[in-house]
């Protein structure tokens, strides 16, 4: 299966965000893909730990995911219960796309791009928390994996902290604004993120085309 047509590329604010989901019902995430213990500020120089969801990335272009730099062992988790669907080698950046089709969202993807050292299987039944492998290699010692959300009937990236579990949901996005809160604080820039702005945390605009 190829995924070019949204893997590793942006995308521009859509004002639909409810989706055609009709045939199925939205993901439950219970984690974001990572683990927040694994950021490690001194390596990072300045490369911020998180670009978030609808950032600019250059003239119109919008981040569609979720997009971390972190320690490079760092364990990149499945956010979700579901079956993996396909593993796609990354040639320009020698990692993985790890994609999985969530058990109670069949036309969603969920995507985990740049992993290394994969620990899964196409066809795989994974759980919640399950290790699909580590974080591809940025430079050095940090290392980079994005989250994304793809609704697959209309072609949207959908914001991950609009679709956490409750049980996770409190938990999760105070971790993601402690994340913000503690790099703004180690780097002394207290603008390096307008979290008036995001809505909810960690997003800038609740889905992105493409």
């Amino acid at each position: 299966m190829t995924l070019f047509f949204f893997i590793h590329c942006g995308g521009t604010a859509s004002d639909d965000t409810n989706g055609d989901d009709s045939t199925s019902s939205t993901p439950i995430l219970y984690n974001l893909g990572i683990s927040f213990d694994d950021f490690d500020f001194d390596s990072l120089g300045t490369r911020d730990p998180l670009i978030v969801f609808g950032n600019v990335l250059s003239g119109t272009t919008l981040n569609p995911t979720f997009e971390y730099y972190l320690d490079v062992n760092a364990t990149i988790i499945s956010p979700v219960n579901g079956t993996i669907t396909s593993i796609d080698e990354r040639e320009d950046s020698s990692d993985y796309s790890v994609v999985i089709t969530p058990t109670d969202a069949t036309d969603w993807w969920v995507v985990l791009d740049h992993v290394l050292n994969v620990a899964v299987s196409v066809d795989d039944v994974v759980s919640a928390g399950d290790s699909l492998g580590t974080a591809g290699t940025w430079e050095g010692s940090i290392g980079r994996t994005e989250l994304q959300i793809v609704n697959n009937n209309d072609g949207l990236s959908y914001c991950p902290t609009n679709l956490l579990d409750s049980s996770v949901d409190a938990e999760t996005k105070d971790d993601v604004s402690t994340l913000i809160s503690d790099w703004e604080e180690h780097k002394g820039d207290t603008t390096t993120y307008d979290e008036s702005l995001m809505d909810p945390i960690g997003c800038l605009t609740t889905t992105v085309q493409g």
